[in-house]
């Protein structure tokens, strides 16, 4: 979780406690932080995602449903983290599964309709 800050030369302890502020605001259980990622749900694992993909200073992010499995507080959390890197400059190019969470960050939207028929036909 803290390489990311580890890559930009940011100190062990401070990017450790930077990994561990940011599992908590996202509601990962401590009693998780140690363990191997692939005993973690979706949830889980989208959590740690998310964190190790904000963690870091970006000009822009890609997502792709970065909230879908989340619960409320979590997606909330992360919602008002990209409200803030809006207001810092950084391009956000994004599919969300709960876009009321986070339209007062759309500056443009394209909405994608699901075809009624099967392309199978």
């Amino acid at each position: 979780m803290a390489e990311p800050l580890l890559d930009l030369g940011v100190a062990r302890a401070e990017a450790i406690e930077e990994a561990r502020r940011w599992l908590q605001a996202l509601g990962l259980k401590p009693a998780l932080w140690e363990a191997f990622p692939a005993t973690f749900s979706g949830g889980e694992q989208q959590k740690v995602n998310l964190a190790r993909g904000l963690i870091r200073p970006n000009r822009l992010l890609l997502l792709d449903e970065p909230t879908a499995s989340l619960d409320g507080e979590a997606r909330q959390v992360v919602a008002a983290h990209l409200g803030r890197l809006v207001q810092q400059g950084v391009a956000l190019l994004g599919v969300f599964h709960h876009p009321e969470e986070v339209a007062g960050l759309v500056s443009q939207e394209i909405s994608l309709s699901v075809p009624t028929q099967s392309l199978a036909g």
